[in-house]
């Protein structure tokens, strides 16, 4: 649409008309565009959930990236994934961990912020097939602490459970 218009001000004759058709042209079109970029005409509220981020993250905390492409779309506010250790990729790798080298990866981590978008936690069809957060959901040692929405994006933190208070396994307990 904008070639044609383009266009079709190039095809004017005299100038004079070729301006006051860009005027008309940006008259029209640039409330529009002012509209769409407004926070509450995006589907996520990326701006938002760096801030949360940024507000709650502790030193040594870690992020996965459920799917692993969704690192691009958190990286336009990337100050606030700086300091999360990326769980998704191994230092140097192009491929993003197996859940094995994930469930490896956890060692010395307290707290895991999964970053994710595309669909409502909450909707009813939310079918997750990540296999690095479906081994963290299905840890033992994390538990899920709380989560946010931000649109269809949306972040979780889980956080280590504290060790068994000196509790010892009792006599002729399988491990």
């Amino acid at each position: 649409m904008a070639l044609l218009a383009g266009a079709g001000l190039d095809a004017l004759r005299p100038r004079a008309s070729a301006g006051a058709g860009l005027v008309l042209v940006a008259a029209l079109t640039v409330p529009a565009h002012l509209t769409i970029r407004e926070p509450d005409t995006r589907p996520d509220d990326l701006r938002s959930m760096a801030a949360t981020l940024l507000a709650e993250q502790r030193p040594g905390d870690a992020v996965l990236y459920v799917k692993e492409n969704w690192r691009l779309f958190a990286a336009v506010y990337g100050d606030a994934y700086r300091n999360l250790r990326d769980l998704t990729y191994a230092p140097g790798q192009v491929a993003p961990r197996t859940a094995a080298q994930f469930t490896a990866a956890l060692d010395g981590v307290e707290r895991v912020w999964v970053v994710t978008g595309g669909r409502k936690r909450q909707n009813s069809a939310f079918l997750e097939d990540d296999e690095r957060y479906l081994a963290l959901m299905g840890n033992r040692d994390f538990e899920l602490r709380s989560t946010d929405d931000f649109g269809y994006s949306w972040i979780g933190l889980y956080v280590r459970r504290p060790a068994c208070c000196g509790a010892t396994a009792s006599p002729g307990a399988s491990r």
